[in-house]
């Protein structure tokens, strides 16, 4: 049997990218093995795909954890490695593992000296988003073009419906989650305007719930949230990764900035109000409809390079102070009506 390696660490939003592309090249070719090599959350997440082999790296571990790995699969050899992730210790971990070939990104989208650790350059597809660039080395590997719409359906988890169950008693209305924070805060759209916006939302219907985990700037944007709303629901700190799939599963809608729950939504077809200013939307946006999101990048991104946003980077981030600002709460709302008149609350 054809066998692959496939290499994406982090993050969440990223690997949910990858696993839908994974997906993809699995219902294409079901004759290829594919074991992914990624982290704990991740594993987490995806360990009941009953096609999908898991290896977890742990980047605490460090290079100890590397040997281990090569240790682990000395015995096997691939007939490829698709590093989906050119940050260095994705390219060194590919080091001690065999096979034939060896994929990476091309100059467009390689960093951290990808180049030196793969034999196959797979070239950037014409659109810029993650997802498409996963599913070039999909292509690249099986010969033939690997196409998604984007969706992913993983097997019933009996432990995550049961704890999605319990937070969710009593909840009649639609369900609109707010994650409030990202991995970096020059991502995170102000607290107190997603407490207005939560707050408009209520008043057409929705039930609001905020999700995310138990770090201080979750929990106090959490509080902030609480107090402009008559019957607020924290759900922070309180889902598994696994649980908090299911808990998108069975949402109305999801108000979020740029991290990894708006790609869950995406993979669940469940309408997604994604906030983006540092990033392009087009390259880390949801994937399946963007139509719902708000992204100032663009105009910030031609104003802060002097160039079309067309002709600049792949990766070219906008660095404008409190770029996030910019978004109003005029916007956002006019998209949570919209993802009401969805639900059936506004007319």
């Amino acid at each position: 049997m054809t066998g692959i390696c496939a290499v994406r660490l982090s993050a969440i939003g990223d690997t949910v990218n990858a696993m839908v592309s994974l997906a993809a090249l699995h219902r294409a070719r079901p004759d290829v093995s594919i074991t992914w090599l990624t982290g704990p959350a991740s594993a987490s997440l995806f360990s009941s795909v009953p096609w999908l082999r898991l290896v977890i790296y742990d980047k605490k571990t460090g290079f100890a954890g590397m040997r281990k790995i090569w240790r682990d699969l000395k015995g096997e050899r691939f007939d490829a490695v698709l590093n989906m992730q050119s940050a260095m210790r994705a390219g060194l971990l590919t080091l001690g593992i065999k096979a034939g070939a060896k994929y990476g990104f091309d100059s467009v989208r390689a960093k951290d000296l990808q180049f030196l650790f793969t034999n196959r350059k797979v070239k950037s597809p014409a659109s810029p988003h993650v997802l498409d660039g996963f599913l070039a080395f999909m292509s690249d590997f099986a010969g033939t073009e690997i196409t998604t719409d984007g969706s992913l359906t993983l097997p019933p988890d009996e432990k995550a419906a049961a704890e999605v169950n319990e937070l969710l008693k009593g909840v009649t209305a639609p369900l609109l989650l707010i994650n409030p924070v990202t991995s970096k805060a020059e991502k995170d759209w102000p607290a107190d305007r997603l407490a207005e916006c939560a707050a408009y939302a209520e008043g057409i219907g929705f039930c609001c719930a905020v999700t995310g985990g138990n770090d201080s700037r979750t929990k106090s944007a959490a509080a902030l949230i609480a107090s402009k709303l008559k019957n607020p629901l924290d759900l922070t700190g309180k889902t598994s990764l696994r649980g908090l799939w299911e808990l998108v599963s069975r949402a109305g809608a999801v108000l979020s900035p740029d991290t990894g729950i708006v790609h869950m939504a995406s993979a669940l077809n469940i309408p997604v109000i994604g906030l983006y200013a540092a990033h392009n939307i087009e390259r880390v946006g949801p994937y399946r409809d963007r139509s719902l999101s708000v992204s100032v990048w663009k105009e910030l991104a031609e104003a802060e390079y002097g160039k079309p946003a067309e002709t600049l980077p792949w990766r070219t981030r906008v660095k404008t102070p409190r770029a996030m600002e910019r978004i109003t709460c005029e916007m956002v709302k006019e998209k949570i009506a919209e993802a009401g008149r969805r639900c059936g609350l506004v007319s």
